[in-house]
């Protein structure tokens, strides 16, 4: 009797032993991409007719608008055209710019900007 169970026991010892190394030669054998679930060709979304599979161009940056209750479209634009002749130091242009701008806090604005700035403004 003792004899039968030290054989079952020697038996199950040698089939556990021969489960692992069959287990561990089959991952072995098994490429990951067989391992690792991927989707089937049916899953993948498919590009219809007159699409491509490359990704869109960003769209342009509309340009910028007035952005001001108080100011018109068209003074917001002079207003802009004129900090940048101001940061040149082109103030024949920024004069030029001034004279056309309608709104009268805009001017108050651009005459500020070219007091503090330009260095050949009079001061008295």
């Amino acid at each position: 009797m003792a004899e039968n169970r030290r054989r079952k026991a020697n038996f199950k010892s040698m089939l556990d032993t021969k489960t692992f190394f069959l287990s561990l030669s089959l991952c072995l054998s098994l490429s990951p991409s067989t391992v690792i679930a991927q989707p089937s060709s049916s899953q993948i979304a498919q590009p219809s007719l007159g699409q491509s599979n490359v990704a869109p161009l960003p769209r342009v940056k509309p340009p910028a608008t007035g952005l001001s209750e108080l100011v018109s479209d068209e003074d917001a634009k002079r207003l802009r055209r004129a900090f940048s002749e101001a940061e040149r130091g082109d103030w024949d242009d920024f004069a030029r710019i001034e004279s056309d701008i309608q709104d009268p806090s805009a001017k108050a604005l651009l005459r500020w900007l070219r007091a503090a700035r330009d260095p050949y403004v009079p001061t008295d």
